[in-house]
This record gives C-alpha cells, sequence and structure tokens, in this order.
C-alpha cells in the first residue's frame, strides 16, 4: 500500500519494476494516500521490461490502483511459462491505469497449450491506453473469467501481424461485458478455443484491416459447452472492406443476436465451405447510426463518461469512485 505520497520506481536498466515469485495470499495497492488515485506509479523499464511481473508459480493475488506507464514490453505480465499443469488461482486486477507500453498493457497466462491453468480471473475498472500490442491479452482461462468495464484504448499500434488487435481471448472460457473497446490496426478483438464465451453489451470502435470481432473453434478436449454469444453489442467504424464478425469455426456453435452496426460493413462472414446452418444462428441484429462514447477528457485519459452518455446507462465504461 502506498503511504506518504506517490511511490514512483523507474527501473530503465531492468527488465520489471516489481517482480513477485513463489508467492500467494497478496496484494499491491496504490490505495492509501488521500486525493492521489494511482498511489504506485511504475515509470519505466529497459526494452524487453515489463511493469509488474507475477510468476514463479504465485497465485492468488490482487492488483489495483497502478499507474504503469512505458515498459519496454507488458504493462502487467501475469504468468509462469512452462508451468505445464499447474495451477493459478484468484486473480483480481482493477482500478490501475496502464498506457504508452512497448508490448501487451495486460498479458496473463502462456499464450502456448498446454500451459499453465488459471481459475477465477476478473479484469474490471481498468484503462489501457496506447499500447504496442493487444491492450488486454489472456490465455489457458479454464474457469470463471470476467473481463467487464473497461476502456481498451488504441492497441496494436506496432502493427506487427498476430499482435495488432485489442483484445485476445485465447483457449479460454470468458464472459466479456460492459467494455469500451476502441482502435485496433487489425481486429477489436479475436477469440478461439476453451470453454463458452459471452460477448455481451459492449462499444467496439475502429479497425484499419480487420473484421470487428473474429472466433473460430472453441471446442478442445474434455470441453463440453464451448459455445460463443455475441449479444447487444456496438459495432463503429468497422473497415469498410471487412464484415463485422467472421467465424471459421466448425465445431462450434456461435449465437449473434441484438447486435446493432453503423456502416455498409456486412454483418457475418462465415466458411464457406462448411455447412453452418446449425451451427451460426443470427437475429434480430440491426444496421443504423450508432453514438461514440462520449468522455469527461478523451485527450488526457480521463475516460469517464459524461453524466447523461447512452453507454453510462446501459452500464458500460469505468466506474466512478
Amino acid at each position: 500500500m502506498a503511504q506518504g505520497g506517490e511511490v514512483l520506481i523507474r527501473n530503465t536498466d531492468r527488465y520489471y519494476d516489481i517482480f513477485v515469485g513463489t508467492s500467494h495470499f497478496f496484494r499491491i495497492t496504490g490505495t492509501g494516500v488521500a486525493n492521489i488515485k494511482y498511489g504506485i506509479h511504475l515509470a519505466g523499464t529497459n526494452v524487453h521490461g515489463s511493469g509488474l511481473i507475477i510468476g514463479g508459480l504465485s497465485s492468488d493475488c490482487e492488483v489495483d490502483h497502478l499507474q504503469i506507464e512505458k515498459p519496454g514490453f507488458a504493462g502487467m505480465l501475469v504468468k509462469t511459462d512452462g508451468a505445464v499443469g499447474a495451477v493459478m488461482d484468484n486473480i483480481s486486477l482493477h482500478h490501475n491505469y496502464i498506457h504508452d507500453t512497448g508490448g501487451e498493457g495486460m498479458y496473463v497466462g502462456e499464450t502456448k497449450i498446454p500451459g499453465q491453468h488459471f481459475h477465477h480471473l476478473e479484469i474490471w475498472n481498468n484503462v489501457v491506453a496506447r499500447s504496442g500490442y493487444e491492450a488486454c491479452q489472456i490465455c489457458n482461462i479454464v474457469e470463471d473469467c470476467k473481463i467487464h468495464n473497461n476502456v481498451f484504448y488504441h492497441a496494436g499500434l506496432r502493427r506487427d501481424l498476430w499482435q495488432d488487435r485489442n483484445m485476445q481471448i485465447a483457449h479460454s472460457t470468458c464472459d466479456f461485458r460492459d467494455n469500451l473497446a476502441i482502435q485496433a490496426h487489425s481486429t477489436i478483438l479475436v477469440g478461439s478455443g476453451g470453454g463458452p464465451k459471452l460477448i455481451t453489451n459492449n462499444y467496439f470502435e475502429g479497425t484499419l484491416s480487420g473484421p470487428g470481432v473474429e472466433f473460430g473453434d472453441a471446442k478442445l478436449p474434455g470441453s463440453s459447452d464451448s459455445s460463443i454469444a455475441i449479444e447487444a453489442n456496438f459495432f463503429r467504424d468497422v473497415s469498410s472492406v471487412q464484415p463485422i464478425i467472421i467465424f471459421t469455426g466448425s465445431e462450434t456453435t456461435l449465437h449473434a443476436s441484438g447486435n446493432v452496426w453503423e456502416g455498409e460493413n456486412a454483418f457475418i462472414q462465415t466458411q464457406p465451405i462448411i455447412d453452418l446452418s446449425k451451427k451460426v444462428i443470427v437475429e434480430n441484429n440491426r444496421n443504423g447510426p450508432v453514438a461514440r462514447p462520449r468522455f469527461v477528457d478523451e485527450k488526457n485519459d480521463n475516460f469517464l463518461l459524461v453524466d447523461g452518455d447512452p453507454y453510462r446507462r446501459l452500464g458500460m465504461g469505468i466506474k466512478p469512485e
């Protein structure tokens, strides 16, 4: 906990600002100082470093009210590489401000199958702005994943192939709702592998070259439910030559309903060589105007929605403290 004023850590000669290994049941919080929202400020690493690393088979942790600025790689790196079969439980990441990262803003889980398994991950009320790779990337979350009420703003700025999306859900179950995901070089949200996924009540804006969302097969051995539901989302400013949704699965059920998109885009594109009539259900989606969120001060990264904003009324975005 921060005490006495802002805690500033800048390790430009190391690959981390804070490293946690072999630890359990701990909290890192920037609360504790009146009138300072982010009491711990991680202000830079070497070119390959991450602001906060939680590894070494650590588990059961909470991280909140940190500002992480200009790490060489990820803002938060939460995983133990090569720990096949090990479990990381009860991860809570909330009320953090991560910006101008060389790589991912938040990187949870090794992007390798098989790998370490995660149970009970919650990511909420974070602002991730201007990330070189994805604003948030998760993998191997096999049980109880909630990502909600975040702002993921301008991601994939390095334009590196396969790392130029806004949000990636890989080999994971996930409940993804009430988020504002704005601008990616390629796709805003991409996902495949793992258990059921619910994508609902989100605002998606801005792709330069990709579709709004892209999903493939989610079924893995031992997974009895791999369904994908994309419901009641808003899409704006998707590349005009791309559909809103690309779906390339053949073993997974996709239900897309109640979404609204602006522009002349086709709504959905599926694999043409496979009969998906029993796998893909598309109903009650509407093409029409989609308003842009109104932030208190977007130029200075104040992404609170103003009073009266329609998305605020729908429960999206950062919740005022």
